[in-house]
């Protein structure tokens, strides 16, 4: 079983770079064939329009919509 952890500001800067290069769907295509993909810090750090827009449809296609974990941002308190 596939497994992928990936920050949700790396992922979307992937798929900028890919997008801008002619080669999404081929990266999109990658990201199906993962079992389960684990995204970090997903909702604490902002996106521009277009990069919040390229996660949104790979986290919402069909495919990856069941294999989707989204890792909770702990903050400890000292004191």
């Amino acid at each position: 079983m596939r497994v992928l952890f990936a920050r949700a500001s790396d992922l979307v800067q992937s798929l900028i770079e890919a997008r801008d290069q002619r080669r999404l769907t081929a990266l999109q295509q990658r990201y199906q064939k993962v079992a389960f993909l684990v995204v970090d810090e997903l909702g604490s750090v902002p996106f521009e329009r277009a990069g919040g827009e390229l996660l949104f449809n790979l986290l919402a296609s069909d495919t990856n919509a069941a294999r989707l974990l989204s890792q909770p941002i702990w903050h400890s308190r000292s004191g």
